[in-house]
């Protein structure tokens, strides 16, 4: 995937990803602009409610995997959408799942624990 090839070990490319709108706010609009990172858990959710194919899972998972590693930024930005940290835990622990699926949202769990150990309890 040639978006992988671009962020993986490209920290001032993952950070502009992690913190940049995927679009421009309307006048309109309430709330913060939706950014990459957060819209591609978006879409690992819907993936996962759709029961997508498992590959299409994975691949998203491994997205999510590369921009969070090592990336203090981007966990936090991970975290600060409660609803992330729930869907990463239940694809990990979800009986009869597929072990990639369960063993790359493990490894995102892992993630946050490691790179988050710095953050204010409030901030996870």
């Amino acid at each position: 995937c040639i978006f992988s090839a671009i962020i993986y070990s490209n920290d001032v490319c993952k950070e502009m990803v992690v913190q940049g709108p995927l679009e421009m706010p309307r006048n309109d609009a309430l709330g913060q602009p939706e950014t990459c990172l957060l819209r591609i858990v978006r879409t690992v959710k819907e993936a996962v409610r759709q029961q997508s194919d498992v590959m299409v899972r994975v691949a998203f998972l491994r997205i999510v995997v590369l921009f969070l590693d090592a990336s203090e930024t981007a966990i936090r930005a991970f975290l600060q959408s409660p609803s992330n940290l729930p869907i990463i835990v239940e694809l990990a622990t979800k009986a009869g799942s597929d072990p990639h699926t369960q063993g790359l949202a493990a490894f995102t769990v892992g993630l946050c624990l490691e790179y988050s150990g710095d953050m204010a309890p409030g901030e996870m």
